[in-house]
């Protein structure tokens, strides 16, 4: 969803697949090797970004809206201060954190928030009706939607329908919906 929304910006001119890191945030204090790192190597798991934030973010709860959008930053604004895992583009890594930094550079270029980039760029044009942030809800008892699970000293509990990623890294992956609008996406 973030690679697609990104993808509507750029053809609208608002963003540049080569668009830098050190471009978008100037007056951040970043790690030297991160002020080349380009949207599309964000975006491909070739920027040298870490898989994941430290479990201290994980467990950051922030109302989807300006108030992710501010921790978002935040978050990212720490991993840039920091010498990249490896050097950017010369290996592939899946990284949530880049498609976290990509979603945060949109956020900043347009003044928007992600979501509201999301629905605009993605949800609307497509008209994912289904489409919503955060784990599905069910309607009733019968758990119509599927909910992950968690394990504790391993053993597999149901997480429930409030468990999800948080939506500090909300542009790595929270979105859900039905089957049919993902056939149409």
């Amino acid at each position: 969803m973030t690679a697609t929304m990104i993808a509507q910006l750029i053809e609208a001119g608002k963003m540049q697949w080569d668009d830098t890191v050190g471009k978008i945030f100037p007056d951040a204090s970043m790690h030297e090797e991160w002020k080349t790192v380009t949207l599309w190597q964000l975006l491909t798991h070739t920027s040298g970004a870490p898989a994941n934030f430290p479990k201290s973010v994980a467990f950051q709860s922030p109302e989807l809206g300006a108030e992710a959008t501010a921790a978002r930053l935040e978050a990212v604004l720490d991993v840039i201060a920091e010498k990249p895992e490896s050097k950017p583009g010369s290996e592939f890594e899946y990284s949530n954190v880049g498609f976290t930094i990509a979603g945060a550079m949109a956020e900043k270029v347009t003044g928007e928030t992600w979501d509201a980039l999301v629905k605009r760029e993605v949800f609307g044009p497509l008209s994912l009706t289904s489409a919503g942030f955060g784990p599905p809800k069910s309607v009733d008892e019968k758990l119509e939607q599927p909910q992950g699970h968690t394990s504790v000293f391993g053993w597999k509990f149901g997480a429930g329908e409030e468990k999800d990623n948080t939506f500090i890294i909300g542009p790595a992956g929270i979105v859900h919906m039905s089957l049919q609008d993902i056939c149409a996406y």
